[in-house]
């Protein structure tokens, strides 16, 4: 019950603004899973191994980053080898092959009617386009020091006491599964600098052992407090839509977009705008350079009647001046961008 008050009441749940595309109904096939992996350690039949199997592969069909289930499978073998554990053996790596059955033959497809799909899928595993190790704590380390990230740290300490806690009354194999999506969420987090969903499976995950270490460490009356303020703190950020963006800037430069240029052929490059007046009819939507290098080509292919369409782009102040009549600024950072060869603004 706390770890679903915890749960109901996160924002990063709730308000990502992504609510049915991807990291949501990935966690619900994960936990489907879970639960059949629950049924399966009470049967002798394979049969609920490999529905097990069939979740998980779903969860990685749903949103790519979840094929962190693999590698996580693969060290709960090697754990179940270490322990001489056949049984265990076998009812994992059942797991493991209807999962990879269930995620390459749809990769298969994918590729088959759409090739820049690959690109996407190394990109998504860190191998694409020169990605860095640890790009976010090697290039901005400083945002981790934000609400979101500090409260993962809070979280994380009490989930491992709550952890340790529950190892006898947990299957190692289990325990060593969650821990290590856990811990492999929150590396490639490292890796991927973005919005808090790419530490939201994590979090979900810490969950029931969060509640569990507060009480440990604590006690139940004073841990029950704890826990208490946690949930009225996450519902009343999730009240106040903290969740979404609530940019003045971004809010302030669609309303001057639609005065100036509502019937004016534009290409708005942030979302953040975009998703304002999406419904002009005059205005396209071209996502920024690293989402569009491995977007479908039809999808990011400007036509030639295109090619001079100005171009929305958060430029910095002190950038504006040297694109000359080339720009013209919007509101604060957003301004409208003249491709290179192309008519300057009057």
């Amino acid at each position: 019950r706390w770890a679903t008050a915890m749960l109901v009441t996160l924002s990063a749940f709730v308000n990502t603004g992504k609510p049915v595309l991807g990291e949501v109904p990935a966690l619900f096939f994960l936990m489907l899973g879970l639960l059949f992996w629950l049924r399966a350690d009470q049967s002798a039949h394979l049969r609920w191994s490999m529905l097990v199997g069939a979740m998980f592969g779903l969860a990685a069909v749903t949103k790519l980053t979840f094929g962190i289930v693999f590698p996580a499978l693969a060290l709960c073998i090697v754990v179940a080898l270490l322990r001489k554990s056949y049984k265990s053996i076998v009812e994992l790596i059942t797991i493991l092959v209807v999962a990879l059955l269930f995620f390459s033959s749809w990769k298969i497809v994918e590729i088959m009617h759409n090739e820049s799909s690959l690109s996407f899928l190394l990109l998504r595993s860190g191998l694409g386009n020169g990605a860095v190790p640890f790009n976010v704590l090697r290039n901005n380390a400083s945002l981790l020091l934000r609400m979101p990230y500090q409260y993962f740290a809070f979280l994380f300490t009490f989930a491992v006491v709550g952890a340790w806690g529950m190892r006898k009354s947990m299957t190692c194999y289990k325990l060593c599964f969650l821990w290590a999506c856990i811990i492999l969420f929150t590396i490639y987090f490292f890796n991927n600098e973005g919005w808090y969903r790419h530490l939201l499976p994590a979090h979900v995950l810490l969950l029931s052992f969060v509640t569990f270490g507060v009480r440990r460490l604590l006690g139940n009356r004073w841990g029950g407090a704890v826990l208490v303020v946690c949930i009225a703190a996450q519902s009343w950020w999730q009240w106040d839509y903290r969740g979404s963006t609530r940019s003045e800037e971004a809010a302030q430069a669609a309303t001057i977009l639609k005065e100036r240029h509502r019937d004016t052929p534009l290409i708005i490059r942030h979302s953040e705008v975009f998703v304002r007046d999406p419904y002009v009819s005059q205005w396209l939507f071209l996502p920024l350079p690293a989402i569009a290098s491995y977007a479908p080509e039809e999808y990011v292919r400007l036509s030639e009647g295109m090619q001079c369409y100005p171009q929305l782009w958060k430029v910095p102040l002190h950038e504006q001046a040297a694109l000359g009549a080339a720009a013209e600024q919007v509101y604060q950072r957003f301004t409208l961008v003249k491709p290179d060869g192309c008519a300057p603004f009057k």
